[in-house]
């Protein structure tokens, strides 16, 4: 078992956030595809997923399923005011548009919403990247504020 420390949460919400970028990579390099739509929704709500796990991980909290971590995001972020509801609303976007594609069995992604799935996933993405810089930079400072207090 982990423990979950702020060398293993800078690693982790790491390993996170390249998810993150590879997904929303895919998504991208999916949407130029003809007939591709559905694949490219998939890996930009998967962008956003890995994106919003990082985030949790700077308030010390391990996502357990979609329905945890969209409900942790809603409470830790989005109440707090660090994520606009907005924001929040685009990630049920995408994540229904995801849905579509994933389990329809009547239903094709179309071209129009698998664009507004990546363009929800590189918002989010730009986001999460601002709140993390923000969190890691504070980590620096309390490290630094540490060193010299035991320096003294």
């Amino acid at each position: 078992m982990m423990v979950l420390n702020n060398d293993n949460k800078k690693i982790m919400i790491d390993i996170y956030m390249k998810k993150s970028e590879k997904a929303f990579e895919a998504a991208v390099a999916l949407s130029k595809m003809d007939d591709q739509y559905d694949a490219a929704a998939n890996r930009a709500y998967y962008s956003i997923f890995q994106s919003e796990n990082a985030l949790l991980l700077t308030k010390g909290i391990l996502g357990n399923s979609h329905k945890h971590v969209h409900n942790a995001i809603s409470k830790e972020f989005v109440q707090s005011g660090e994520l606009s509801s907005d924001t929040f609303k685009k990630i049920y976007k995408v994540l229904g548009i995801r849905v579509t594609g994933d389990y329809s069995g009547t239903e094709f992604v179309t071209k129009e919403e698998m664009e507004k799935a990546i363009y929800g996933a590189r918002e989010f993405l730009d986001n999460a990247k601002k709140l993390i810089a923000e969190f890691k930079l504070e980590q620096e400072k309390e490290k630094e504020a540490e060193f010299n207090t035991q320096k003294d």
